[in-house]
């Protein structure tokens, strides 16, 4: 039913891997802006997911939502956790690991 909804999505029911790093170039970056001002914006494609992968998570969320279901239902689909991974590598790479996304 819902790989109907959302044909570019998987639903594998597998661990999602490590992401790749290439985003922790920013680390840098967001920490210091989270230092002076609270608060960090991350560009879109930038160091949590490629934009391909955005685009996907964006389709997929105007289908569910066009199909009566809530935007949140995304996260059934492997490219969401995909992102929340993404966030945790540069979260751990900001923090020294002291934060968790859970």
């Amino acid at each position: 039913y819902w790989l109907k909804i959302c044909p570019g999505l998987k639903i594998s029911g597998q661990a999602v891997g490590p992401p790749k790093p290439s985003g922790l170039q920013d680390a840098e970056r967001v920490r210091q802006d989270l230092v002076e001002d609270g608060y960090s914006k991350i560009a879109r494609g930038g160091a949590v997911a490629p934009e391909a992968l955005v685009d996907k998570l964006h389709e997929g969320i105007s289908r569910l939502v066009r199909a009566g279901w809530p935007a949140t239902f995304i996260i059934i689909f492997d490219e969401c956790w995909e992102v929340i991974a993404g966030m945790q590598a540069l979260m751990d790479a900001v923090t020294g690991g002291k934060n968790r996304c859970s």
